[in-house]
């Protein structure tokens, strides 16, 4: 059972020298490749870092287990079919030589992969002013309707015009959708935060996805209040409509 490790270099020298000797040279190819890959321990053993996690290696009784992640075993699936392999692991035996060439694409490939997902800690903070405005927009329109309904309740108990609840029916489902405007706008400003949040810890991946979502609910809002302003147009174009048989 291994001990606890703190360092690469620890991790290494619990080991006999021979399988030290295949660790430091799995180590030196992926440095080569991956010179500004941090190193950390992380899971109890050896990882390289850029952005997120890289690579993973470690040394077993019988072989070395190599983890470039499922998308780096699914981009190397024929190549590795000659290794034991399952979902995100490759295991090369202790008693044959490492396929150098091999390991070097892998970490190639995970380097490229790793920076297509790069999110900087600035890039979610870019809608806090967006985000910001748009609500105070949401906020006031809600106001302003808000105004015209008791001004046409007033209406109504003084007239009884019917035509007057139609108006006001028309409104009420402004003011829902203008809630639900408002209850997604939020939710990107909260997502968009808990990203920072993440990118901040080095959890690059995870912020990543949660910074789509933050995306995904401000398209909602947008769309949500297209279809408010759409219902907007369509009551004033009656009023209008109106209006125009009036004066023919």
């Amino acid at each position: 059972m291994q001990t606890k490790t703190n360092s690469i270099d620890e991790y290494i020298s619990n080991f006999p020298e021979n399988i030290q000797n295949i660790l430091t040279e799995i180590r030196t190819i992926i440095q080569e490749i991956a010179p500004d890959a941090t190193e950390k321990i992380s899971y109890g053993i050896p990882t390289f870092y850029l952005n997120d996690n890289l690579v993973h290696f470690a040394a077993y009784k019988n072989h070395i287990g190599f983890y470039p992640g499922a998308s780096g075993i699914e981009k190397f699936q024929k190549e590795i079919s000659i290794y034991k392999n399952s979902k995100g692991t490759i295991q090369f035996p202790l008693n044959e030589d490492l396929p150098i060439d091999l390991i070097k694409k892998i970490v190639a490939f995970r380097i490229n992969e790793n920076k297509k997902m790069t999110l900087s800690l600035e890039t979610p903070a870019l809608l806090f002013s967006a985000t910001s405005l748009i609500l105070l927009a949401y906020t006031n329109r809600f106001l302003t309707i808000a105004q015209i309904v008791r001004g046409l309740k007033k209406n109504y108990d003084d007239n009884q015009n019917k035509s007057i609840l139609l108006e006001i029916k028309n409104l009420n489902l402004r003011l829902t959708l203008i809630r639900y405007m408002q209850l997604f706008g939020v939710m990107c400003l909260f997502l968009s935060v808990f990203a920072m949040l993440l990118l901040y810890i080095n959890q690059s991946t995870i912020g990543i996805y949660i910074f789509g979502a933050s995306l995904l609910s401000l398209l909602i809002s947008l769309g949500i209040s297209f279809w408010e302003i759409s219902i907007s147009v369509n009551a004033l174009r009656v009023h209008l409509k109106d209006l125009s048989e009036d004066i023919e």
